[in-house]
């Protein structure tokens, strides 16, 4: 009898160490709500000058009204140019992001660029004929942003 709930207790113990294992494993889920938000360049994906570079001249905005804001800034630190245009969410494991009617147009945006999602967060890549891939996180306030992102 001993043995018999020892052998079940030692499956439900297996049971819950994998269950835990494999939550902390999974990436994160993200929803199209998540994806509202501003966007800067994540400076840790490829340190170095041209990081810190493309972080001081590049964000953007998702609106909750579907909006698209590409902001380009000056050395100064000026907003140089803005590119608006509408995101679409294509539905996938995760919503993606489309972007239509971007005006003007310049070399950082693409319609598609990729949702890459980690285990407690996501990013995206931008292509850019300039500078290659552009890697842009979440700006997020608070101390959930220094621990997960």
């Amino acid at each position: 009898m001993y043995s018999f709930f020892t052998f079940w207790g030692f499956v439900i113990l297996l049971f819950l160490i994998l269950s835990v294992a494999e939550f902390i494993n999974s990436k994160a889920t993200v929803d199209k709500d998540d994806l509202y938000g501003n966007y800067i360049i994540d400076k840790e994906m490829f340190k170095g000058k041209n990081a810190i570079w493309q972080y001081q001249h590049f964000s953007f905005l998702i609106t909750k009204n579907d909006e698209f804001i590409f902001y380009e800034y000056s050395d100064t630190g000026k907003i140089k140019s803005v590119h608006k245009g509408e995101v679409e969410f294509v539905n996938y494991a995760s919503p993606h992001l489309r972007i239509l009617n971007a005006q003007p147009d310049n070399q950082v945006k693409e319609s598609e660029p990729l949702l890459v999602r980690k285990k407690w967060g996501f990013y995206y890549v931008f292509k850019s004929q300039k500078f290659g891939n552009m890697f842009f996180t979440k700006k997020e306030k608070g101390i959930f942003r220094m621990l997960f992102n």
